[in-house]
């Protein structure tokens, strides 16, 4: 448990220090990503948390039980403090 609480803070200060730009990366680098282990839910939920800190509306990229929607292979990008799917024509 406390190494868990240790990666979260970690992945707090982590996307804290981090632009817009490079967090948007954080974000896109997961789409598509089918695996799945407990450090990578901490991982999302602290990246969730810093959306919302920067006051970003991420509605467009998220699931009925307010998880990101991932799997579909859709990245994003910022625009007016929104995240918006890129259109793949």
């Amino acid at each position: 448990m406390e190494q868990n609480t240790k990666f979260a803070t970690d992945m707090r200060k982590s996307f804290q220090a981090e632009s817009d730009e490079e967090l948007i990366l954080s974000f896109n680098k997961e789409v598509g990503n089918k695996g799945w282990v407990s450090a990578r839910a901490i991982y999302l939920d602290e990246l969730k948390k810093e959306f919302i800190r920067r006051e970003w509306d991420f509605s467009e990229i998220t699931n009925e039980s307010g998880g990101f929607n991932l799997g579909d292979g859709n990245q994003v990008y910022l625009s007016n403090n929104r995240l918006k799917l890129v259109s793949i024509d």
